[in-house]
């Protein structure tokens, strides 16, 4: 059974197993704080003792199991456990800790350098997540990359916690509402939001793109029929240089082609070409000829 060292006293070490009982062990190279296994021979002290205060074990044991607790909340609170990536033009990754703060900002591109700056100068970090989008929000209009017009957002939640994924959709939406616009045509709106496992976080980094990028070219690549929705290089190559509202576009409707339209040049126009081409030649032979007869037959009645 696995215990933690409480106290050490000479040759012995006082420990608390896991069932909440103290034991005495062996001291041996034990430290407070050492986390052992003890056997089940071990002589048990569930009475106080000379060697060891009771009382003083209890407190000890309350102590470091308080510095256990707060020791693994500042490592949680360090630390990203989920990421949400915002795609405008200017495209920025978010580090969200547990308790739903910012604890890392990214610039994915170079439009986005300059606001990513402006939010580390007005303290993003710490921030709640729903306002370090409403201050996101606000350098965007200022810039100029949110304006009158449609204006279409792609945002992505990497996280293998449900709930909170959850809770940072609800809050991107609610961020965003007033710039979101509803799209003709049953096209939904102009503010899509996806969500990701953080193994696609994983990809999307490996592909060098945002994982709302990636999370949107494998919905373009499902509903062009691929049930597995698997991503390839080619998928990637096909769509990453694409602006946002182009790829929101080419998920509506995949079966429109997303290449840039040339300018035609098709045989069937080339066919009506010719066919002009020579409409107009006989045109010409005829007009030609009607005036040579014209000209004889004013020269025969001279």
């Amino acid at each position: 059974m696995k215990a933690v060292v409480l106290e050490i006293r000479g040759a012995h070490a006082a420990v608390l197993q896991e069932d909440g009982v103290i034991v005495k062990v062996e001291k041996g190279s034990l430290r407070v704080g050492d986390t052992v296994n003890v056997a089940e021979t071990v002589e048990k002290e569930t009475t106080p003792s000379k060697g060891f205060g009771f009382g003083k074990l209890i407190i000890a044991a309350v102590a470091i199991f308080v510095a256990v607790i707060v020791g693994v909340n500042i490592k949680n609170t360090k630390f990203a456990s989920s990421y949400v990536s915002l795609d405008i033009n200017p495209s920025i990754e978010y580090g969200i800790n547990t308790n739903n703060r910012i604890v890392t900002i990214k610039a994915l591109n170079s439009d986005a350098e300059k606001i990513v700056n402006s939010l580390n100068d007005k303290g993003v970090k710490k921030v709640t997540f729903y306002d370090a989008m409403k201050m996101t929000e606000e350098l965007l209009r200022q810039n100029q990359f949110i304006t009158g017009d449609t204006n279409y957002i792609l945002v992505d939640v990497a996280s293998n916690n449900k709930n909170r994924a959850g809770f940072l959709e609800n809050a991107a939406q609610e961020a965003f509402k007033s710039v979101n616009t509803t799209l003709p045509m049953g096209q939904g709106s102009s503010l899509v939001i996806r969500r990701s496992s953080i193994a696609d976080w994983k990809k999307a980094k490996s592909y060098d793109i945002s994982s709302g990028y990636y999370a949107e070219i494998k919905e373009i690549v499902r509903a062009k029929g691929n049930a597995s929705s698997k991503v390839g290089k080619n998928d990637i190559a096909q769509y990453k240089g694409m602006s946002v509202q182009e790829l929101i576009q080419a998920e509506k409707n995949p079966s429109q082609t997303v290449e840039t339209t040339a300018p035609e040049s098709t045989s069937a126009n080339t066919s009506a070409a010719q066919t002009s081409s020579d409409i107009e030649s006989n045109n010409t032979n005829t007009t030609t000829a009607t005036q040579r007869s014209n000209q004889n037959n004013v020269q025969s009645n001279i």
